[in-house]
């Protein structure tokens, strides 16, 4: 029983150091088993949003930074801030970062443009009643060479966007970005 108690001390001494206080998806995603300004891997993602089966898509195949989940309406953006020349080439290094505390600046893939189907989902997303989910990480890797986990910053919605082929959209965050995430993201936007 000792043990236990000082587990949970510890824990708790944790969750009131935390910088990133966990918030429930509601609403639609309610049944999805992620939280809000907490951390997964491209692997806990992706099943989590329903798109792996064990005869099928494979989560560890995914590369690029979109996925349409078609069961649950929702466009999963998977964000890396800051691309290096070694895992990006210039095609993929897009201008992703946030803008202040609830605004958040993402390029599409290249081959999307503001008339494409996939265009036309982002920018009519709420009369659709599609939605989207925001994950962001700072760096592809960790400091020991795995793969960062990716921040869910939660469902987000169109605002705006300018050009196309990529589209520069500016989402709207229903929880406030926090704060070390806005710092690295400043640091990513020069």
């Amino acid at each position: 029983h000792a043990f236990r108690d000082e587990l949970r001390q510890v824990l708790a001494h944790v969750l009131q150091k935390a910088d990133h206080v966990p918030v429930p998806l509601l609403g639609t995603h309610a049944a999805v088993p992620l939280t809000v300004h907490a951390s997964y891997s491209r692997e806990e993602i992706l099943p989590a949003l329903g798109q792996a089966a064990v005869d099928g898509f494979k989560p560890g195949h995914f590369r690029e930074g979109v996925k349409w989940c078609e069961n649950i309406q929702t466009n999963a953006l998977l964000v890396t801030l800051e691309k290096d020349e070694k895992d990006f080439s210039p095609e993929t290094r897009y201008q992703d970062y946030a803008l202040n505390d609830s605004l958040f600046h993402w390029e599409s893939q290249n081959q999307t443009s503001e008339s494409s189907p996939t265009g036309v989902r982002y920018r009519t997303h709420r009369e659709r009643g599609t939605h989207v989910l925001l994950f962001v990480r700072r760096y592809k890797k960790t400091d020991i060479g795995g793969p960062q986990p990716w921040m869910l910053l939660g469902p987000a919605e169109y605002v705006k966007h300018t050009g196309s082929n990529p589209m520069a959209i500016e989402w709207k965050l229903y929880q406030q970005i926090p704060a070390d995430v806005l710092t690295y993201s400043a640091i990513a936007a020069g």
